[in-house]
């Protein structure tokens, strides 16, 4: 929607259901899907600093290539997957 704002000047979109006395609550269910996805972009931020650490120490017990490692570098990869995502939608939605 954002990109058609953006790009073509769209100023208005007709949305099957939604009439004018829906408004109000339509632009709140957006404020906290917006929320909700704030949220959950911190968190994986969190848990992408999280398995850095993880990674560190185990690079620096020598560990690098062991088992745990190899899970941790796995995990790093989905996380950084879902911010990719995240952000992907953010710019074509």
């Amino acid at each position: 929607m954002r990109r058609l704002i953006r790009r073509h000047g769209i100023t208005r979109v007709w949305a099957e259901g939604l009439t004018p006395n829906d408004m109000p609550a339509f632009r709140e269910l957006v404020k906290q899907v917006q929320a909700i996805e704030g949220q959950v972009v911190s968190r994986l931020k969190e848990q992408s600093q999280e398995v850095q650490k993880v990674l560190t120490q185990l690079e620096a017990a020598g560990k690098e290539g062991s088992e745990g490692h190899q899970k941790a570098l796995g995990i790093q990869k989905q996380v950084l997957g879902l911010l990719d995502e995240q952000r992907e939608r953010r710019l074509t939605s």
